[in-house]
Formats: structure tokens, sequence, C-alpha cells
């Protein structure tokens, strides 16, 4: 009887396991590839809020460099005042290169 049901478990085929660790690949894989379409679509829409403060900045950015070079230009020409205003900046460490 052991010898019958022995043979009887060594007939089974292997398709069983291999579909259900397909299935379960399948699945894995899937629901990997939705979550990073999910990721893609929230970077995206992080990216495109970003936009308008990163141009506002590179806006204000120039307007200060504007303003820093014409400080020096004025220190330049001998200006007092602007340039206690450069020597100042200097001693914080922060130097102001004329434009050309």
């Amino acid at each position: 009887m052991s010898d019958s049901s022995t043979g009887a478990r060594g007939r089974h085929s292997a398709f069983l396991p291999v579909a259900i660790g397909l299935s379960a690949l399948l699945v894995l894989l899937t629901s990997q590839t939705l979550q990073l379409l999910s990721d893609r679509g929230d970077l995206r829409a992080l990216h495109e809020r970003q936009e308008q403060p990163m141009a506002e900045s590179q806006r204000l950015r120039e307007q200060l460099e504007a303003i820093a070079s014409g400080v020096r230009a004025l220190a330049d020409d001998g200006n007092a005042s602007a340039q206690r205003v450069v020597q100042g900046l200097a001693r914080q460490g922060i130097s102001i290169d004329a434009r050309p």
C-alpha cells in the first residue's frame, strides 16, 4: 500500500506549482509597474509645481545681481556709502563682482 501511494505522488506534474509561481510573479510585476507609474505621475506633478517658484527665484536673483553690480559700480566711482556697503559685505564673506 505504501508503494502505490508513493507512486501516485511521483506522477504529479510540475504544472500546478509552476503556474502558481508564474501567477504570483505576474501579480508582483503588475503591482510594481502600477506603483512605478503612480510614483512617476507624482514626481511630474511635483516638478510642475516647482517651475513657477524656480522662475520667480531666478528673476529675483537677477534683480539682486543687478542691484549689487550697481552698488559696486557706485563704490568704484567713489561713493562713500556704496563703499561702506561693499566693505560690510566683504567682512561677511560676500563679494560683489563687477559685471563687464
